[in-house]
């Protein structure tokens, strides 16, 4: 059966060979020229997007913006009585550090910068209960000319943005990249005065994103990954070479209610290309979460995983995680991160994070058990926490990160079976594009 389903996957992934929104999605830009308008921040209780329509406007509702703020006419907000922000929250949204003591004025359609007409949203005149009201986006960010991050030109452009950390968290749509480059620096083996382990990685991701007629959102990634290992040449002696080449696919449902559900299917093959591949290098992973909006800072995660490894493990995929307008909290297992938002760059928007994640990997080997050559399977397992700096902008986002990784094992499944690993430093550096 497991060759059966393998074969149905080579098929389809054959067909699709041709890097977490961020809380802060449009802040203030790092240009010193002063912007001419930017979206009105409140101090008068919950907003909606006020009302408009497409072209010239005679009485858009604009503000004008202090120095260096994106030079890009945003539409402001307007007082909605009857709408609660958040099921846990009073007091409408929070009013940003520099917002005005007097409510913003009036602005003609003659005011527009460059001669550009005022841009207007679509009529839209209520808001949802469960997330802060922000005015409606109208084009894919993504796709704007010469869009990098933060764009310092007076030329408006193609979405609207919202100020702050709880605007509607967009998918990507269509192909991104992700690659990684590890360390783990070598550390002795338990009970060997000569062995030590020592590895190194790369992993490169191809995700496809697409829109369903449902609104949900299908992600496909193909994923590759390559570890070169040395664990000496004692009863612990690994291949040098590992090899993983595995499909995920996961089903996002729209986030326009206060619950939102995310489930997935990983199949892999995890080999030295030596050992028995099909009974010892197939995975099949799963997972699956039901993420609760509880206002306009607190979401809570409850779901779980299911790790075809070695020892096969179903673990809590569920935590809570907080936004606001400089803090993201991930309180999650198997990975949290705490980031800190540290301003823009240029086009990059600047973060400080720490991380901590319980990792297990597993591949079907050969290896020389004494006089045997045998076919079996390996798992590494272990716990890391890293600090690292990210600077993201709108085509691309790298980081680098560096920590410790601790309570490290390496499990055969044959005898002798387990021998642990001692402490040691791990180095991560990634791209997103």
């Amino acid at each position: 059966m497991k060759r059966i389903f393998i074969l149905l996957v080579a098929i389809l992934a054959s067909g699709m060979l041709s890097r977490s929104c961020s809380a802060q999605y449009s802040y203030p830009s790092p240009w010193s020229v002063p912007g001419p308008m930017v979206q009105a921040p409140s101090a008068y209780g919950p907003m909606v997007p006020a009302s408009f329509s497409q072209g010239f406007a005679a009485t858009p509702s604009f503000l004008p913006g202090p120095p260096g703020y994106l030079n890009t006419p945003i539409a402001a907000a307007t007082p909605s009585p009857y709408v609660q922000t958040g099921f846990f929250q009073d007091g409408g949204v929070p009013m940003p550090a520099d917002a005005p003591a007097t409510a913003p004025q009036p602005m003609t359609s003659g005011d527009a910068c460059c001669g550009v007409p005022t841009l207007t949203n679509p009529s839209f005149t209520g808001a949802f209960p469960w997330t802060a009201a922000q005015p409606v986006q109208t084009g894919d960010p993504f796709l704007n000319p010469q869009m990098m991050g933060q764009q310092p030109t007076n030329i408006p452009p193609q979405g609207l943005y919202s100020y702050g950390a709880s605007n509607p968290g967009p998918q990507r749509y269509g192909f991104q990249s992700r690659l990684d480059f590890a360390w783990q620096s070598a550390a002795a083996l338990e009970g060997s005065a000569t062995d030590e382990f020592e590895s190194y990685g790369i992993d490169y991701d191809l995700k496809w994103s697409a829109a369903m007629p449902s609104g949900a959102t299908f992600n496909w990634t193909n994923q590759f990954a390559y570890r070169n290992v040395d664990a000496g040449a004692g009863a612990y002696a690994l291949p040098s070479s590992l090899f993983r080449f595995g499909i995920d696919l996961e089903l996002v449902s729209p986030s326009t209610a206060p619950a939102s559900l995310r489930l997935a299917v990983t199949p892999s093959i995890n080999t030295d290309f030596n050992g028995n591949t099909w009974d010892d290098g197939f995975q099949l992973d799963a997972r699956g979460i039901m993420l609760f909006r509880m206002d306009d800072y607190w979401t809570l995660g409850l779901g779980a995983m299911y790790w075809d490894r070695l020892n096969d493990q179903v673990i809590p995929y569920a935590g809570l995680i907080y936004r606001s307008d400089y803090w993201e909290w991930q309180l999650m297992y198997p990975e949290s991160r705490v980031s800190l938002f540290l301003g823009n760059e240029m086009y990059f928007a600047k973060w400080f994070y720490v991380r901590a994640e319980y990792n297990v990997e597993a591949y079907g080997i050969e290896r020389q058990n004494g006089p045997v050559l045998e076919q079996t399977e390996v798992e590494f397992s272990d716990y890391r926490i890293l600090g690292g700096f990210r600077m993201e902008s709108a085509y691309f986002t790298w980081f680098f990160e560096g920590g410790v990784v601790l309570d490290r094992k390496i499990e055969f499944g044959t005898a002798p079976d387990t021998t642990g690993v001692d402490s040691g430093f791990i180095g991560q550096i990634g791209l997103r594009y």
